[in-house]
């Protein structure tokens, strides 16, 4: 039998085997697919030939399952990969390709490629994961009556890295024009954070949901025309889902699920469970939002109402003392005495009247109405105050960015305006630096300069000092004022992180160690 005669021989066997069977020759082109391979695929045998049988493999598994499979008949080495196949009326055959590769190619030329059909066994499969997540999803109603937007976010991050079995996990908020606002991710440790510096603006991959209404699942996100790279030390992401959470026709945040290079790419159920997760917490999310928004624009109003108040009423009231008591030590038939108490006493009104202008004109200050941001507002707060010629220093942490309620940024954000204040009024500092950081158990702002400093012990304590320590005392934290005369002023608040109590005792364990 010659060699025609032994292939057509081999084809018919082959023919007659219930699986597609594709004949493959080192350069992965198909010189033979079966009649299994025509019924499963629905395209003609013909059609396989050369490169074609490629087209006929799923789009998305080019770049992976088809790629590690092109490498293998290559290298002349077995696998087995999971492959989608296309038919042309667009439905999905889910397929095991399995190759018994050998560096010496058979007698017909070529290395037999075969597929099973395992589109039934994946719907069974994918029903039963389905089922089990909506049952794990059904937990999720729980973790939602939480108060505070920053606690909500952080549980429902949380949860999407569970149902979703992500490596990291991240949400973001938008605002009313798609700007991101928030952003908080889990998995990341905060060392590594803390290297990477402030969290993502929102543009690029990040941003991309806010254009979308449906899920984004990525075998690899650094083939997506949105991905700009990786910033220094930033883990090795791969496999990306990203599904929008939408409420009143617009997407008000984002869920973001990734994992590692070398890792599976995120499944049909994956991108189910972190579907239905989005839906589940859309209500809770844009309450919350609207409650923070509505709490902003009544605080700013209270702000301005206070201003007048102490504009119209209080300096009034105080101007006018000043005058009758400065009209009273004219008198001629006062002594000595009683006219150095009275000059003593108009001197602690106008000083008083000064710190009542400083404090309004705080409260006066351009804040944006949106929901307060220390990397946004500290660098403006600085432009503000700092007069030009004053070399100014800030470092500020991704990890103390996330974890801060917008009550907590705005307290941060008056006590950096008040120290900044007086170093610039009393201190004649030719330098200061600002530093928020982040440790297992506190976040901590910091404003150092290194003017004339003071003494603590004849220092005169004005109304921003102790709305400082008011406003310090709201947040739970620890205030430290130094001054060393001839060495400059520090200010330091050290407010404890809010933590689950497992989180909590993980920290203290940590900080404990490190010590």
């Amino acid at each position: 039998m010659d060699g025609s005669a032994g292939g057509q021989l081999i084809d018919a066997l082959l023919d007659a085997v219930p699986v597609g069977i594709l004949r493959i020759d080192a350069e992965g082109a198909c010189g033979f697919a079966n009649g299994h391979w025509a019924e499963m695929t629905r395209w003609p045998p013909v059609s396989a030939l050369g490169q074609g049988w490629k087209l006929q493999v799923h789009p998305d598994d080019h770049s992976s399952s088809l790629g590690r499979l092109e490498a293998a008949i290559r290298a002349g080495k077995p696998t087995i990969e999971e492959v989608r196949l296309v038919r042309p009326d667009g439905f999905t055959v889910w397929t095991v390709a399995h190759l018994s590769a050998t560096r010496e190619p058979p007698a017909d030329g070529g290395t037999i490629l075969t597929f099973t059909d395992i589109t039934t066994v994946r719907a069974a499969h994918d029903t039963a994961l389905r089922a089990e997540s909506l049952g794990n999803l059904a937990e999720t109603s729980a973790l939602l009556d939480v108060d505070g937007l920053v606690s909500l976010l952080h549980r429902i991050v949380r949860r999407a890295r569970e149902v979703t079995n992500a490596r990291f996990a991240a949400i973001s908020t938008f605002d009313d024009h798609g700007a991101m606002e928030r952003f908080i991710y889990d998995g990341m440790p905060d060392e590594q954070a803390q290297r990477l510096g402030s969290p993502p603006t929102g543009r690029g991959l990040l941003g991309i949901l806010v254009r979308h209404d449906r899920p984004i699942r990525l075998d690899d996100l650094r083939t997506h025309e949105s991905y700009t790279g990786w910033a220094e030390g930033h883990p090795a992401m791969q496999a990306f889902l990203g599904v929008p959470i939408r409420a009143g026709g617009r997407t008000i945040g984002s869920l973001y699920m990734t994992r590692e290079s070398g890792e599976p790419a995120f499944t049909e159920t994956d991108e189910f469970a972190g579907t239905v997760l989005a839906l589940q917490v859309a209500l809770s999310v844009s309450a919350a939002l609207a409650q923070q928004r509505r709490g902003r624009v009544s605080m700013l109003e209270e702000r301005v109402r206070i201003a007048h108040d102490l504009h119209d009423g209080t300096i009034q009231t105080l101007y006018a003392m000043g005058l009758e008591i400065d009209a009273g030590r004219q008198r001629a038939d006062l002594s000595e005495d009683v006219r150095e108490t009275l000059d003593t006493a108009i001197e602690r009104i106008n000083r008083l009247i000064s710190d009542i202008r400083q404090y309004i004109s705080m409260l006066e200050a351009e804040t944006p109405v949106a929901e307060p941001e220390l990397a946004r507002d500290l660098p403006f707060i600085i432009r503000q105050i700092v007069p030009g010629g004053i070399h100014t220093v800030l470092n500020v942490t991704a990890p103390a960015l996330q974890e801060l309620g917008a009550r907590e940024v705005e307290d941060l954000l008056f006590i950096a305006r008040e120290a900044l204040s007086n170093a610039i009024r009393h201190g004649a500092p030719t330098k200061i630096a600002v530093d928020l950081r982040q440790t297992a158990l506190e976040t901590a702002l910091t404003i150092q300069d290194n003017g004339v400093g003071f003494d603590p012990a004849t220092v005169r304590a004005g109304l921003g000092t102790t709305t400082m320590r008011t406003r310090t005392e709201r947040l739970g934290a620890a205030l430290t004022v130094l001054g060393i005369p001839g060495m400059g002023a520090t200010v330091r608040v050290a407010i404890p992180r809010y933590r689950d109590d497992e989180e909590a005792t993980d920290a203290a364990h940590e900080a404990a160690s490190g010590a």
